[in-house]
């Protein structure tokens, strides 16, 4: 594994390749290293008064922990040019660093859905 993790846009295959079928409409991106997709990731496409809600799934463990990190970064960069509202997300509390890097992206604690999932949020900065 020696090369740089790039960010492009994910195709409907590669989002049913890694969540299954599912009819949600999303613009997402794609992590690849070395011609693999380490990692997949985006926004909910809905209309108000629903909120966007951000999602990010790590395919493959053994990439570069900040390469991924930089790709997820970089994909809220492109997210935040596209949406002027807040952003949500939902913790895995299953995995140990989830809060570290949601906090580290800019992302806050906020509330708890019905069934007691953690919901953080990312507010854009307003333009000055």
């Amino acid at each position: 594994m020696s090369g740089k993790v790039t960010v492009s846009f994910a195709t409907a295959a590669d989002m049913e390749a890694a969540f299954g079928s599912d009819r949600a409409s999303v613009r997402a991106w794609k992590a690849e290293l070395d011609g693999r997709i380490v990692g997949i990731g985006g926004v909910t496409l809905c209309r108000p008064p629903a909120a966007p809600t951000v999602f990010l799934k790590v395919l493959d463990g053994s990439a570069p922990k900040m390469s991924v990190y930089r790709a997820v970064v970089e994909g809220l960069r492109l997210i935040r040019s596209a949406y002027s509202t807040t952003l949500y997300a939902v913790r895995d509390c299953g995995k140990e660093n989830s809060a570290a890097l949601l906090a580290k992206a800019g992302f806050a604690p906020h509330s708890q859905d019905r069934e007691g999932k953690e919901i953080w949020a990312w507010a854009l900065p307003q333009s000055r």
